[in-house]
């Protein structure tokens, strides 16, 4: 039996009263029976909340559990002091029950207990009756292991109101007994210097692996901290996985070099140390506040850009107190085991937020005006889904008001938390899972790994009427395994929540989009005859929906051994595959991230993952699939990379080009203008007064923005008849590389005299982008393909501008004008020479729309 840490500090000795209702002292019981094992934890003055775990093993060797909760709401009657409680089994089943509790006459510290727990089925109840002993005031154990990568400066103690915070001590403020665990290392520098989500999975799982007193299979009070230098997602603070099976909510990464860029060394400390405990709330199963419709939270859980609806990031900060909210406390503190324990249930699981839920089904709330949002499978793709096939979908949002409306450029990540997909199963199709469970009407579907995103200036998108914005779903497996793996008939919705820019009536603004009917086919009778089993194991689910095996060999192995079956199963046929197409795209995707990765190799696996597709891969997944092949072949043969821009121009009797686009950013790194190259023009747009214009461009995070230009200028180079380039200026900048700077001095009567020449020459677009041999027609044929349904109105038509560049000192000017690099010139006159600010000001008064209230 476990000793009284606090001897000589009982309720009698220390000459205290036990706080009314309990009857006995706060604090973490420890006891046994014998058989059953008791913990018990008392917290009358943190919410009056009473719980405790009790589990023992049974004749089969099985841990039979149960975790429980009450409160110090009157005790039932009439025989004794007996407080209500709702116990949770491991499974997640939940039963009735109560516990009574009373002090041992003249035994500090002591209580005398007796649990009942009703059975499920009507049967016989459970009783236990014990005596435990107080242990301490703190009341659960957690073990912390932290490593931190090489050259990464370790974090440092913050001083709040003249004391010392670190983890630790907010943990144990908390309720938690922390103790290090693991033995202290130096993570490795990642090849390149930046980090890929898959590779802190795997850098996540060595650690825990080498460090682990027992398998990672089981839940443990630990959570295992990376503290690493910086993403290749810019503006990525932290992330944390939920792969299910294979690694279910047992340790994050956070990206201390992304959260000090730019401040002050005491600012950063600060704000590092309240990433760390936001993450370290992950692990421990607590959702962001605005997922529970907590915009006002100054918890640990809340980001500063959307607090009270956003626009109060420096109140935040002064109001912020350094602990997590009461309902995240009771939680953390009294929750059921198996939902709050690392490794334990999937993110979202067991917790109960009132008045939503985390992972919330619903689709109300207050309509935002003037946004469509929906969902597109791929081109070709079949009616009915096979049975354990993959699921790629390309999420899109619109703004199809008459105003600007700004959002966070991670809005349409799922893995962020503001766009939630709904899986419901068609009321009909709806049957009982194999174990005889009801099956729930709406499912939330739960991503395997989760990012938190810092955002400012450069991380807001400001959509004008008529652009979008576009991303891919993998919904192919999630925490919680498929949404799809019974056969039936399905309903898909996207809902997204976006913080409304004015929180003194609405912190939010809601979009729900349009639902998408599927179907998943039964498996195939063939595969049952061949003795194949269709359906990938956990580990190949989880490399799936990851798009990486995580440095795993076991699961790589898996992997290629469930690629070699799926083969031999189809007997040479040709026929797509939408599994094998998944799987040689991760293949692919792989060996791109590998520093000593062969590009050749991973452009072929990549090609033959588009050729076996059969349109599983959606618009956008496709695109940038057939974009990184081309940047690979690119790589292997010194050729140049596919643009990350194309411009459709589209003339009034319906004659159509698609030209290659190049961004190149102002020394800030934001590009306000798209070059192209002129010479492929049709003479039908060129003789036009005014064109439809729309640029679809790329983005290296994976986001793509359909766009509408302000105006298109045509520019004719010296002494010649057609145009040379054609340049579109936008309404709004996009993300580029930083220009270099042109030098001005360099360009006289002999430099060059063509206009795309004398750019190549000062390094502003690549050479020879419109030489005939550079092959850049697969992907622009690839977008233009999608263009149509990404929008849903046609592009307004733009009037072009023909202008002479002049001589070569002329066109040296014009582009530096362009750029806005050359202090000498003005820039153009809509840009008024003022910093880009991406948030719309709410309008005052009742007439506000809520379109123009989105920040």
């Amino acid at each position: 039996m476990a000793q009284d840490e606090a001897a000589g500090e009982g309720d009698a000795g220390a000459g205290t009263r036990p706080p009314p209702g309990f009857g006995v002292r706060d604090g973490r019981y420890l006891g046994t029976t014998g058989r059953w094992w008791i913990e018990l934890r008392v917290d009358a003055a943190g919410g009056g909340l009473l719980s405790a775990d009790l589990h023992t093993v049974g004749s089969d060797r099985q841990v039979l559990r149960f975790s429980g909760r009450g409160t110090r709401r009157a005790p039932l009657t009439p025989r004794g002091p007996r407080w209500e409680f709702a116990w949770t089994l491991d499974d997640g089943s939940t039963r009735g029950g109560w516990v009574a509790v009373a002090p041992v006459p003249d035994v500090a510290g002591a209580a005398r207990v007796r649990f009942l727990v009703e059975s499920g089925d009507g049967g016989a109840v459970t009783t236990v009756v014990g005596r435990v002993v107080r242990s301490g005031d703190l009341l659960r154990d957690l073990g912390l292991e932290v490593e931190v990568e090489a050259g990464v400066v370790p974090l440092r103690p913050v001083l709040v109101d003249g004391e010392h915070l670190d983890v630790e001590e907010c943990l144990r403020r908390t309720g938690f007994a922390v103790e290090r665990v693991g033995r202290p290392s130096s993570v490795p520098v990642p090849a390149g210097g930046r980090w890929h989500g898959v590779d802190v999975l795997g850098q996540l799982h060595a650690s825990m692996a080498g460090a682990a007193q027992a398998s990672l299979e089981t839940p443990a009070w630990e959570v295992h901290l990376l503290l690493l230098s910086r993403s290749d997602r810019p503006g990525l603070l932290g992330v944390m996985f939920d792969l299910g099976e294979v690694l279910p909510r047992q340790g994050a990464a956070v990206f201390l070099e992304e959260v000090r860029a730019g401040r002050e060394q005491e600012d950063a400390d600060r704000r590092a140390l309240q990433l760390l405990l936001h993450e370290t709330g992950h692990v421990l199963n607590l959702p962001h506040r605005f997922a529970v419709d907590r915009w006002n939270s100054t918890s640990f859980m809340n980001y500063d850009w959307c607090y009270r609806g956003g626009r109060a990031s420096a109140r935040f900060h002064e109001e912020f107190q350094w602990a997590y909210d009461e309902d995240e406390l009771a939680f953390l503190r009294h929750g059921p085991r198996g939902a709050v324990i690392p490794g334990g249930g999937p993110f979202g699981a067991g917790t109960d937020w009132p008045p939503g839920r985390h992972g919330s089904t619903r689709a109300d709330g207050e309509a935002a005006a003037g946004l469509s949002l929906w969902l597109t499978r791929g081109r070709g793709a079949p009616a009915g889904i096979g049975a354990g096939d993959p699921v790629f979908l390309e999420v899109s949002l619109a703004n199809t008001g008459d105003t600007d409306v700004a959002v966070p450029r991670e809005a349409l990540d799922v893995k962020a938390g503001l766009l939630r997909i709904l899986v419901r199963r068609r009321a009909e199709d709806a049957t009982a899972s194999t174990d005889g469970t009801a099956q729930p009407d709406v499912e939330a579907y739960a991503p395997v790994l989760h990012r938190c995103y810092a955002l400012d200036s450069g991380r807001v998108v400001r959509l004008q009427p008529g652009e979008s914005l576009h991303d891919n779903l993998n919904l192919s497996g999630g925490a919680s395994g498929s949404p799809f793996a019974e056969p039936g008939r399905y309903t898909i919705q996207p809902v997204l929540t976006l913080p409304s820019g004015d929180g003194a009536e609405a912190p939010s603004l809601l979009v729900a989009g349009e639902e998408l009917d599927v179907t998943v086919d039964p498996p195939p009778r063939a595969a049952a005859r061949e003795g194949f089993d269709p359906l990938p194991g956990p580990g190949v689910r989880a490399a799936l929906a990851l798009g990486g095996t995580a440095g795993q060999p076991e699961v790589g192995r898996a992997l290629e051994g469930y690629l070699a079956d799926r083969l031999a199963a189809a007997a040479g046929r040709a026929d797509p595959d939408p599994l094998v197409a998944a799987a040689q795209r991760l293949r692919g995707l792989e060996l791109h991230r590998r520093a000593d990765g062969d590009p050749r190799e991973a452009a072929h696996l990549l090609e033959d993952a588009l050729a076996r597709g059969g349109g599983v891969f959606d618009p956008h997944t496709e695109e940038h699939t057939r974009r990184l092949a081309a940047n690979c072949r690119a790589r292997a043969t010194g050729g140049t990379a596919p643009p990350r821009a194309v411009v459709e121009l589209t003339a009034g009797d319906g004659s159509r080009a698609l030209l290659p686009g190049v961004l190149r950013g102002n020394r800030a790194g934001l590009a306000w203008r798209v070059f192209a190259p002129a010479a492929s023009l049709p003479p039908a747009i060129r003789g036009t007064e005014s064109v439809g214009v729309s640029v679809t461009v790329a983005g290296a995070d994976g986001l793509t923005e359909r766009l509408r230009p302000r105006r298109v200028r045509l520019l004719t180079p010296p002494g010649d008849e057609r145009p040379g380039v054609v340049v579109l200026e936008l309404g709004r900048p996009v993300q580029a590389a930083a220009s270099p700077v042109f030098d001005v001095a360099a360009v006289d009567a002999a430099a060059p005299a063509g206009t795309w020449d004398l750019l190549a020459s000062q390094g502003l677009v690549p050479a020879g982008l419109d030489a005939p041999e550079l092959d850049v027609a697969p992907w622009a044929a690839a977008a233009g393909a999608a263009l149509a349904g990404r929008s849903p109105d046609d592009p307004p038509p733009v009037r072009l501008e023909h202008e002479e560049a002049g001589d070569v000192d002329g066109v040296a000017l014009w582009v530096c004008r362009l750029l806005r690099i050359c202090e000498e010139d003005e820039p153009p006159p809509f840009d008024a020479g003022r910093p880009f600010d991406p948030w719309p000001e709410p309008r005052e008064g009742a007439d506000r729309e809520p379109a123009q209230a989105a920040w």
